[in-house]
């Protein structure tokens, strides 16, 4: 998906330097920790929240995005934004914090597919503590930018196909 290597490539007319191509990754995650930090000051209390946010960045996961020229950061970023809003619609209802959710969605389903798994995780964990109102007024809500993503699924297969070894497999029985 191209959202990713569009503001790479942005990011790159810079300056093409790898340390600054790395420095993407960095604010992407700074940001992502911001994000996290709101989430969980939704959540519990500010003074807890600091210290969430110490062990959020300490993550070696966390800590390789950060310093990796790849989507992971990118993806960290709009994964805890997108959980911010969502949480925020969770908490509060506003339909405004859902739209920016929807927005994300879009952006992030054309940075990494997997993200739709988020996405069906935090409906469906509305439907069971919320009910279904809720939930589907969150599923209208995101349904436009799962539509936009759909031409993708077609396409997904060939570009399966690309990372997928063309060797023929050859079972244990074969091998003796």
């Amino acid at each position: 998906p191209p959202v990713y290597f569009i503001l790479l490539w942005l990011w790159r007319k810079i300056s093409a330097a790898v340390f600054f191509a790395r420095m993407f990754s960095l604010i992407s995650v700074a940001w992502a920790a911001f994000y996290f930090f709101k989430s969980a000051r939704l959540i519990s209390g500010t003074e807890t929240s600091k210290w969430l946010v110490i062990l959020f960045l300490l993550n070696p996961f966390t800590l390789f995005a950060a310093l990796e020229i790849r989507l992971y950061a990118f993806l960290l970023f709009l994964s805890a934004m997108g959980f911010y809003y969502y949480l925020n619609y969770y908490i509060t209802g506003a339909k405004k914090s859902l739209l920016a959710f929807a927005f994300i969605c879009l952006l992030a389903l054309y940075t990494q597919y997997f993200f739709a798994f988020l996405i069906a995780g935090l409906v469906f964990a509305t439907l069971v503590f919320k009910g279904w109102k809720p939930a589907f007024t969150a599923a209208l809500y995101v349904l436009p930018a799962v539509l936009l993503f759909m031409p993708n699924v077609f396409l997904m297969d060939d570009q399966l196909g690309m990372v997928q070894s063309q060797k023929e497999a050859i079972s244990i029985s074969g091998r003796m």
